[in-house]
């Protein structure tokens, strides 16, 4: 079931730092935030486990095609991997399972976007300004 605010037509640079789930062409499925993707598709997730159907599951459900399935004989493994690349090629789907943590996203994506700049705290020293007496703001310790 998703979580948060998740938008109902989404583009995919809509779904940075979102957890997805995505399915590949070989019915393993992975779950984690996506973190970036290019022109091809290939996805960059992070925190992502793997759930795949094993060998034995997949050789049963092939040969009872259209008769009712004993859920009891069919395992799913699960693999927690960490940061993956996704080839955009293997993919068949990328659904949104929850909304970002604003908590856990760095500082710099929490702001919101606006036309307003931003100015430095420190202001830079011009050289040219300083006297030749000074030293650049550097003070010897007091003893």
């Amino acid at each position: 079931m998703a979580l948060g605010n998740i938008p109902k037509n989404t583009r995919l640079e809509t779904l940075i730092n979102f957890k997805v789930r995505v399915t590949t062409s070989n019915s393993s499925t992975f779950v984690g935030t996506l973190t970036s993707y290019d022109k091809f598709m290939n996805l960059v997730l992070t925190e992502c486990e793997e759930f795949r159907i094993q060998k034995k599951s997949k050789k049963y459900l092939n040969e009872i095609k259209n008769e009712e399935i004993d859920l009891s004989k069919i395992k799913e493994q699960k693999r927690l991997l960490g940061l993956i690349i996704l080839r955009g090629e293997n993919i068949i789907s990328v659904v949104a399972e929850a909304a970002p943590n604003m908590n856990t996203l760095k500082p710099q994506l929490r702001l919101k976007k606006s036309n307003v700049a931003i100015k430095p705290l420190k202001k830079k020293l011009n050289s040219e300004k300083l006297p030749s007496s000074t030293n650049g703001g550097v003070h010897k310790p007091r003893r």
